[in-house]
């Protein structure tokens, strides 16, 4: 998917594109380096995991943000004690949003500075109580850029 694009070239120290993709190439490449860097430091991979509640739908956004966050460097695994988590459910499906909730309260217990969001793109937070999504980092909704928010999340 991004096989063409030289992240390497991308300058950072510009102020971020305001049109699409080269926002987005543009947070990635941000990305890669604190990734790398992250590695460095932790003399390790740095992990992540995303874990899919919901519908088809999800499952394919799902892809998607594994995708990008293997572009950046990350490693995927299936285990929640990585060093980033995202949850992605959506609204439409209550008992996907349940299970979440669950989730939360479980890997917040294992975080030890371990950074998580939920991913809830039909998500209106002025529907939920703050806190609902209190042990979460950064709740990342449609409205936010992805990799904008990883990248500041990680910060």
């Amino acid at each position: 998917m991004y096989d063409e694009i030289n992240f390497e070239k991308i300058d950072l120290s510009l102020e971020p594109p305001a049109k699409e993709p080269e926002r987005q190439h543009y947070f990635i490449a941000k990305l890669r380096r604190y990734v790398e860097a992250e590695r460095k430091r932790l003399d390790r991979s740095v992990t992540c995991a995303v874990v899919t509640f919901g519908c088809q739908m999800n499952a394919r956004d799902s892809e998607k943000l594994s995708g990008i966050l293997e572009t950046a460097g990350y490693e995927l695994t299936e285990d929640e004690n990585a060093d980033f988590v995202i949850y992605n459910t959506c609204t439409v499906r209550d008992n996907a949003n349940q299970r979440v909730y669950g989730r939360l309260g479980y890997v917040h217990s294992l975080k030890n500075g371990v950074a998580f969001g939920a991913f809830m793109p039909g998500t209106d937070t002025r529907m939920h109580g703050a806190d609902e999504f209190a042990p979460v980092d950064e709740l990342l909704t449609a409205a936010k850029i992805f990799a904008q928010v990883i990248v500041d999340l990680c910060k």
